[in-house]
């Protein structure tokens, strides 16, 4: 009989044993699948608000940071209003340009010049970029590097603007340039990511996994008090 039970507990702590790994490797996995994602675009049918994050490094190792946030506040099928607000992040360098392109085309325009982004162009070089359907410049054009008016390091400034097209039922904005200038190293040219929202499945699903897990490891015992321990 005692032989019974003894091969009974040790047939259940191999069992649970299995269980609680296998709970465990899951436990601290699954939160992993809920790393922040990046896109490269921004689709919307209707008023929204998303942010932008400019971040590069210079082969000498600065940091160039600039935050963007694009506050739709009115969408119909041929017209987009939005307010632009773009933040200098950087010591030692200004921002001079900022654009995006679109799909479907648009014809951009300003509703409000901003203080800095006095200009707006369509269709224009963007230096490293080519072609550019939407740009806001604080200079000349597009392409101006380092002038006393671009925006100054730990500044911000707000421009609205008029995009019209044929949007049915979306519109979609893309490759979020950037231009910095002035600089220790000169100018740089590089896009800007929106973050993907994170799920908060994996967070539950981990949390379950967790609670399964105390009730495993507590269950071994119980069981084998029955079989007479």
């Amino acid at each position: 009989m005692n032989n019974r039970r003894h091969l009974g507990r040790f047939l259940l702590d191999m069992l649970f044993s299995s269980a609680r790994s296998t709970v465990t490797a899951l436990v601290l996995l699954v939160p992993l699948a809920a790393v922040e994602a990046w896109a490269d675009s921004v689709t919307f049918s209707s008023p929204t608000i998303f942010p932008i994050f400019y971040n590069y490094v210079t082969p000498g190792g600065a940091s160039l940071t600039a935050t963007g946030s694009y506050n739709v506040t009115s969408f119909s099928s041929s017209e987009v209003l939005m307010n632009v607000t773009i933040q200098n992040t950087t010591p030692n360098y200004v921002v001079s340009s900022v654009g995006f392109n679109t799909n479907p085309a648009v014809t951009a325009s300003f509703t409000s010049a901003g203080a800095v982004f006095t200009g707006v162009a369509n269709d224009t070089n963007f230096p490293s970029f080519q072609t550019i359907q939407v740009c806001a410049f604080t200079s000349n054009n597009c392409s101006s590097s380092a002038n006393p008016l671009a925006l100054q390091p730990n500044k911000s400034d707000v421009f609205g603007l008029k995009l019209t097209g044929t949007f049915n039922p979306t519109l979609t904005l893309s490759t979020f340039a950037i231009k910095f200038a002035g600089g220790p190293e000169g100018s740089f040219e590089f896009q800007g990511r929106a973050p993907v929202p994170e799920t908060l499945l994996p967070f539950g699903v981990g949390f379950v996994l967790f609670v399964a897990w105390h009730v495993l490891s507590r269950r071994p015992r119980k069981i084998a008090v029955a079989l007479g321990s």
